[in-house]
């Protein structure tokens, strides 16, 4: 997303922010029990299991990928249309 706000705030954080791609929310999706019990240990905002996150990934210059939590797919969508947005860190 070249001009998103998610993506400045993650610059603006350090290189070691970045906004996951389809296949890593897809496991993040698989591993959301865990995620959540580390996140909520160190007081962090959780993964929220009834919205739909954007990725990293583009099917063109139109359309890129989300990833919905409650069902637990990934689909394509507008980039005109409003999803949330999961910034990770690297480690």
């Amino acid at each position: 997303m070249p001009n998103s706000g998610i993506k400045t705030w993650a610059i603006n954080h350090g290189t070691d922010w970045y906004i996951p791609s389809i296949d890593e929310l897809s496991i993040l999706w698989h591993n959301r029990f865990h995620v959540n019990k580390t996140l909520r240990a160190g007081g962090n905002t959780l993964l929220v299991y009834n919205t739909a996150y954007w990725s990293s990934t583009e099917s063109n210059a139109t359309l890129a990928f989300y990833f919905y939590f409650s069902l637990g797919y990934a689909n394509v969508a507008s980039k005109a249309n409003t999803y949330s947005v999961r910034a990770v860190r690297a480690f």
